[in-house]
């Protein structure tokens, strides 16, 4: 009762009470909040159907013995490299990490015009210019778009593969560097690893 009510001026912000919470009518009951409210203890993901069922269709890998999924929808690289922790078979998935050409190759064809660009598991936060992946992997292959990594808005610290509907045809499966919030980045690639890979 009486929410919204946005009294500290910056409650911008939605958090759903949960078990055990008697203040704001108790469980269930949503309270506007600022960003870095205490009470936020957690958060939910929803997983929306896809696009296309082919879109988020799991992928085998003969090559690895991995298997890959394109998920669509706008994420963060910070939100996508969390929401990619899903297990599958008994394996969590990570953010894409790419080893060889034929695994870049692998990856970009299964890109669609409703994924887009899409996420891969590299960032270079720690020093400005040296690229790691996500799993400590390492970093023995790259396939960067002529110019690229370039840091053009300072703060493209994170790894994106171009994807249709791309203008330059022929950039299809480079790479880019990237801020956590471009928007132009519509999707993400997720990896499982298997036993002895």
């Amino acid at each position: 009762p009486g929410e919204p009510n946005n009294y500290y001026d910056g409650e911008h912000c939605l958090i759903l009470f949960g078990p055990g919470n008697s203040r704001g009518g108790g469980s269930g009951k949503w309270n506007d909040a600022v960003n870095n409210d205490a009470e936020a203890q957690g958060y939910l993901i929803e997983w929306g159907a896809p696009a296309e069922p082919s879109t988020n269709a799991v992928n085998y890998n003969p090559l690895n013995g991995h298997q890959y999924q394109v998920v669509t929808g706008r994420l963060t690289w910070s939100q996508a490299a969390i929401a990619a922790g899903i297990v599958l078979n008994g394996v969590t998935g990570h953010l894409a990490t790419v080893n060889s050409a034929s695994e870049n190759d692998f990856i970009r064809n299964l890109l669609t015009v409703e994924s887009g660009t899409a996420w891969l598991g590299a960032c270079d936060t720690n020093t400005e210019g040296v690229w790691s992946w996500i799993t400590g992997e390492p970093w023995s292959y790259q396939n960067w778009y002529p110019g690229e990594p370039n840091n053009y808005y300072a703060g493209e610290d994170y790894l994106a593969m171009l994807g249709p509907p791309e203008r330059r045809t022929l950039s299809i499966g480079k790479w880019n560097d990237a801020s956590d919030s471009e928007l132009e980045i519509m999707g993400y690639v997720v990896e499982w690893d298997y036993a002895g890979e």
